[in-house]
């Protein structure tokens, strides 16, 4: 089990070298395992809070 007030997504884009390439299932992969309110820390907040920075998006 994974706690989602430490994760962060992230990605290499545009890898070419890794075995499975990213796809847009990834994305929704998170949110429908973790749902929406999770998803937005792993995606957005856990990041912003780590590197000390304020969310200007309304």
């Amino acid at each position: 089990e994974a706690n989602p007030n430490v994760l962060m997504f992230g990605t290499d884009l545009p890898s070419t070298r890794a075995r499975k390439v990213y796809s847009d299932q990834d994305f929704y992969s998170v949110i429908e395992v973790l749902g929406e309110y999770e998803a937005e820390k792993v995606f957005s907040q856990n990041a912003l809070n780590f590197y000390g920075l304020e969310n200007t998006s309304a």
